[in-house]
C-alpha cells in the first residue's frame, strides 16, 4: 500500500481537529488553574530552623555545664522527635506542592493543545511535535495516532 505524505498529514490533522472540537468546551482555555503555591512551606521552614537552633542551644548549655547529661539527653530526645515530625510534615507539604505543580503543567499543556489546533489550518511541524508521539498506518488503511499529552481529549 502506498500512502501520500500530504494525504496522511491531512488525515491526521482532521482527526486532531475533530477530536478536539468534540471534547473541548467552547473556550479552549476553559480549564481551571490550580494554585501551586503552598503557604505552609515557609511556616515549616521557620519551625525547622527554630528547632535546629534550639537543639544547638541545648548542646551549648550542656557544654557550658548549665545542664547535666541526663537532662541534655531527655531534652534532646524530645527536640529530635519534634524535629522529625516537623520535617515529615514539611516533606508532605513539599510533595503536595510538587503534585500541584505537576497538575498545573498538565493543565497548561491541555490548554496549549486545543489553542494550537484551533488556530492551525494545517498540520505544522510544531503542532506535530507538540501533540503527536507517532502515527501508525496499517495495510487496511486504518490510521492510529499516539499522542504525547495523556488524556488530551478527556
Amino acid at each position: 500500500m502506498r500512502l501520500n505524505a500530504a494525504e496522511l498529514e491531512r488525515a491526521v490533522f482532521l482527526t486532531l481537529k475533530k477530536q478536539m472540537e468534540a471534547t473541548t468546551p467552547l473556550a479552549p482555555d476553559g480549564t481551571l488553574r490550580v494554585d501551586a503555591s503552598v503557604p505552609e512551606r515557609a511556616e515549616y521552614e521557620q519551625q525547622i530552623e527554630t528547632l535546629q537552633d534550639g537543639k544547638r542551644t541545648l548542646y551549648e548549655r550542656y557544654l557550658m555545664g548549665e545542664i547535666d547529661l541526663n537532662t541534655y539527653k531527655a531534652e534532646k530526645a524530645t527536640c529530635d522527635e519534634l524535629l522529625l515530625k516537623t520535617k515529615n510534615a514539611y516533606a508532605a507539604v513539599l510533595a503536595q506542592a510538587k503534585q500541584k505543580q505537576d497538575e498545573q503543567a498538565r493543565q497548561d499543556s491541555r490548554k496549549e493543545a486545543p489553542k494550537a489546533i484551533f488556530d492551525a489550518d494545517t498540520l505544522t511541524t510544531e503542532l506535530a511535535e507538540l501533540l503527536i508521539d507517532r502515527v501508525l498506518v496499517y495495510p487496511d488503511k486504518r490510521i492510529e495516532i499516539a499522542y504525547k499529552i495523556q488524556d488530551i481529549f478527556a
